[in-house]
């Protein structure tokens, strides 16, 4: 199991890294504006994917493992649902693009069609997925990432225009789900089928609740971008491609609470289902060992975040390189609300999670439309905080509710008081010193204020057991 969540984790990693130096070369060779354009593509196009897969591709692993004698039907049941979303949902993009960058509509169409493509191939690697080929999945992922990014890498730096790179892109996307429905049936023997429209609706219908899921989630954590480009006042797109920029490199450290929460779900769910009672001690040290974790992201990025933001994406990024600090806060909040959602999916409460979401979105969307034309990049920052409370404090109610614990007590008090320290030993320390060196500061204060006391026992525990 741990092998398998390995692999999976590989090829997240790759997509991730991936478009982290996609993004950092469009930066730096082509500025801050065209960064944006990307940007947008990127923010506008993962919801428009999300939206062509209504769930489904989550939906496939859990029905072909069930009924893998039926994966071909299933498959071309879900092949045919993408036929009729991916048109409607590319219109979307392009309308965003006009109405945000209608100097480059276009680019922000082709840069958003690559995540819709992806999302495609992902079909196969769920029929991969759930046959526990999950050596297939992964290396069919990251071939795929990595033939992509030097497609894109290369029409990047040869200077070809930001449409012409991005079709490069397409092609890679177009091979890869070519490639993927090979695989399939050669390994597997899948051939996508057609059985008639009661397939079809029976997809429909199953994927309701992992679609509702999906899309509120993907709309609250993606639609910033796409409000400060529209909303903003000045150089809105630069101010988006920044905020976007900020957001993938904090994306960088998310992977690891999702490690967690995947370790830990097997047996949360069995505890969840017949002994209740005995589920505090995995929460608590899975919660204080996130935290912990998490705390030093704002440790380090606080007083780093401009200095790295300009390192990566140029310096044209670092007059909003106060963003990325800012954001960073909210990341041990959501580090918690990674493991409470699981932990409320292991007690069979996924419709709160829907709800959580939708709340949150609510949230976003309001905060941002009033805020942003009057106070600017501020009002995303703002509405990230609420976004991440809201989710955390509805989990956390319904965890505390069902179980009588959300595994903190007061190592979350000594936690935090560690953190704050070590902020402001840093901030100190970088009015003397480059900023690497003040966050090396802040870290260490950290480490021997609070992770050397009250977390550092369930942090080596879960740490090795999530990724052992």
């Amino acid at each position: 199991m741990r092998r398998n969540a390995g692999l999976l984790l590989a090829a997240r990693l790759a997509s991730a890294g991936t478009t982290l130096v996609v993004l950092a070369l469009i930066g730096r060779l082509r500025g801050a504006e065209a960064l944006g354009v990307v940007g947008i593509g990127f923010a506008a196009g993962a919801i428009a994917a999300t939206l062509s897969d209504l769930g489904i591709s989550s939906l496939l692993v859990r029905e072909v493992s069930r009924r893998p004698a039926e994966g071909g039907t299933l498959l071309g049941a879900a092949i045919a649902l993408r036929l009729v979303t991916v048109p409607v949902v590319l219109l979307g993009v392009y309308l965003a693009g006009a109405a945000i960058a209608p100097s480059a509509p276009y680019t922000v169409v082709l840069a958003g069609a690559g995540l819709i493509g992806q999302q495609m191939a992902e079909l196969t690697r769920s029929v991969f997925i759930a046959h526990l080929r999950m050596t297939v999945s992964s290396a069919h992922a990251i071939v795929e990432n990595l033939a992509w990014l030097a497609f894109v890498a290369y029409g990047l730096v040869t200077g070809m225009p930001l449409e012409s790179v991005f079709v490069l892109g397409l092609l890679v996307w177009a091979t890869s789900v070519l490639s993927g429905l090979l695989l399939v049936w050669r390994l597997l023997g899948v051939v996508p089928a057609w059985h008639g429209l009661d397939r079809f609706r029976e997809i429909l219908v199953l994927a309701g609740p992992f679609g509702a899921f999906s899309v509120v989630g993907i709309a609250y954590a993606r639609i910033d971008p796409l409000l400060i480009g529209l909303l903003v006042s000045g150089e809105a797109l630069a101010a988006a491609g920044a905020y976007f920029g900020a957001t993938r490199l904090l994306a960088a450290f998310e992977y690891l609470p999702e490690a967690v929460s995947r370790a830990a779900f097997p047996e949360l769910a069995r505890r969840a289902a017949d002994r209740a009672g005995t589920i505090e001690p995995i929460l608590r040290s899975a919660a204080v060992a996130l935290l912990a974790i998490g705390l030093a992201v704002p440790v380090v990025l606080i007083p780093a975040g401009a200095w790295l933001m300009g390192t990566v994406y140029g310096p044209d990024a670092a007059e909003n390189g106060w963003l990325l600090g800012a954001l960073s806060i909210a990341v041990p909040v959501r580090y918690l609300a990674y493991l409470y959602g699981v932990t409320l999916t292991s007690a069979d409460a996924q419709g709160r999670r829907v709800a959580a979401a939708a709340t949150a979105l609510v949230g976003v969307l309001l905060i941002d439309s009033i805020g942003i034309p009057r106070i600017g990049l501020v009002a995303p920052v703002v509405s990230a905080y609420v976004a991440a409370g809201v989710i955390l404090c509805i989990y956390a109610v319904f965890v505390h509710r069902r179980f009588h614990t959300i595994g903190l007590q007061g190592r979350a008090v000594a936690l935090a008081i560690g953190a704050v320290l070590a902020v402001g030993a840093g901030l100190l320390a970088g009015t003397f010193l480059p900023p690497v060196a003040a966050a090396a500061v802040s870290g260490i204060v950290y480490v021997l204020a609070a992770v050397g006391g009250p977390a550092r026992p369930d942090l080596v525990r879960v740490i090795r057991g999530s990724v052992g």
